[in-house]
């Protein structure tokens, strides 16, 4: 049995949310392992009120700067400060107010500085608050600093203070833990390691039944970003006799054989990708996008054996991912000639790790 530890999250993300991610996945890990768990949420301010930041559906300024104990041994901490660094899409206004962004870190994390003090182990995302490394190493220099890359900070547009934050600061973290083989390119030092993304298998392996109750071929997608409508336009034409079935993406086209979901919360999104018979990967083609090869729809539609269609820039060595040409007819329909062909019983899941597995290796 592993050593019970206090460990705190700090990411971008709310506990009570929806939108499951990997943060809310490896702190549910440490958690039913016995370990003490502060989710720190932070990427809020009063900044957010101009945005109109969807993390205000849930009780976030309620919540705000106080420590609640969701569960027994799970803390919540929504860290609300005057502002945070944001990118104001002008790099004239990012240079201007770059000086008084960098006072981000000077404001009193409050109510959890005494937890973070007392953490074994400190699990940053990447996101703005990589900008609070300094002055969380100084509250607690006896703690394992982690540094999970969740996302590439400069593709996600991010203030470019924090993204020089995080170059200057990885290095120091005990463990830079990537969920993408092409992120170690960015992280050279001996501290960088190469994990993918987990899943909870037994979520997905007691799910019974399916949702798909008029047959024929049910091609799934299931995320919030980067979505290629050109691809499903083409695809859904070629193939009228397939159900696209897509989860969290707003609604762009009609079209007879596409459903629209909108967002879902998790436990239900897992039924649609079990019982699918082809994964979508369809993302726009933008400098950057490369990195998409693992995502974590990449990890559970693989261990549910399915097919995936997605464009060349996706290239992997995954037996499971059927390439076409964006924008490309022709390519488009060779890869669902592919796809429809294909023997799942030869795609292989040994790879794939729970978020126990790896929350074991991390923490």
């Amino acid at each position: 049995m592993p050593e019970h530890k206090r460990v705190v999250f700090i990411t971008g993300h709310y506990l009570g949310s929806d939108r499951k991610a990997g943060f809310h996945w490896m702190a549910d890990a440490c958690h039913r392992r016995g370990d003490e768990v502060l989710f720190l949420t932070t990427s809020l301010s009063q900044l957010s009120r101009l945005k109109n930041h969807y993390l205000f559906r849930y009780p976030v300024l309620s919540e705000r700067n106080r420590m609640i104990e969701k569960e027994k041994g799970l803390w919540s901490y929504v860290w609300f400060p005057p502002f945070h660094p944001v990118n104001f899409r002008s790099s004239f206004v990012n240079r201007i107010l770059a000086p008084i962004l960098r006072q981000y870190p000077r404001f009193s994390l409050g109510e959890c500085e005494r937890y973070v003090q007392g953490a074994d182990v400190i699990v940053f995302e990447s996101v703005p608050a990589i900008t609070l490394f300094e002055k969380i190493k100084k509250l607690n220099p006896n703690a394992k600093f982690v540094y999970r890359v969740s996302d590439d900070l400069a593709f996600m547009k991010n203030h470019p203070i924090v993204v020089d934050a995080e170059t200057n600061v990885a290095p120091q973290f005990d463990l830079v833990s990537v969920p993408y083989q092409s992120f170690l390119k960015k992280f050279p030092g001996s501290n960088a390691v190469h994990h993918l993304h987990g899943i909870r298998k037994e979520l997905f392996d007691r799910c019974t039944e399916s949702p798909y109750k008029d047959g024929g071929t049910n091609a799934v997608f299931v995320g919030l970003n980067f979505f290629d409508y050109e691809f499903l336009s083409i695809a859904a034409s070629l193939r009228p006799n397939w159900n696209f079935h897509i989860i969290g993406i707003p609604k762009k086209l009609e079209s007879k054989n596409i459903r629209w979901h909108g967002e879902l919360p998790f436990d239900q999104t897992i039924p649609y990708i079990k019982f699918a018979d082809v994964g979508l990967l369809n993302l726009v083609d933008i400098p950057g996008s490369e990195y998409f090869t693992d995502t974590l729809k990449t990890i559970q539609y693989s261990y549910c054996r399915l097919p995936i269609l997605a464009p060349k820039m996706l290239r992997s060595d995954r037996n499971n991912l059927f390439l076409y040409e964006p924008n490309q007819p022709d390519s488009i329909e060779q890869a669902l000639q592919k796809a429809e062909a294909a023997d799942r019983s030869t795609f292989c899941d040994e790879k794939i790790l729970s978020w126990d597995e790896l929350v074991q290796k991390i923490v």
